[in-house]
């Protein structure tokens, strides 16, 4: 993971971290780690609940290691959608909002 620096993150006091980004039209050269995608609700039933889990091992220059784990909960009719975050296996608050993106901050 590496630091994104583009023109969102110029003047804010948090740094945020990232994966490689590839593309050639990338702002940066790290990209925030997507944690959630919709692709495969398209097959879900009108009455069924689709629930899974992402993981991230996170591992720091230090040699420390922390683990991400996002349980994403999504309910098609009536239509509603839940993230829990949790980090080394504690759930933690994920109701911050940078730049209308969710952020996961982890402090050491």
């Amino acid at each position: 993971m590496g630091k994104i620096e583009n023109e969102a993150t110029l003047n804010i006091n948090s740094i945020l971290f990232g994966g490689p980004c590839g593309a050639q039209n990338c702002p940066s050269e790290f990209v925030s780690l997507p944690f959630a995608s919709g692709a495969e609700a398209n097959d879900i039933g009108e009455n069924e609940t689709l629930e899974k889990d992402k993981y991230w091992l996170l591992r720091y220059g230090t040699e420390d290691v922390d683990t991400l784990r996002i349980n994403d909960v999504l309910i098609k009719n009536p239509y509603s959608r839940n993230f829990r975050f949790f980090i080394n296996g504690e759930e933690i608050d994920g109701n911050n909002f940078i730049f209308d993106e969710f952020a996961v901050k982890i402090q050491k």
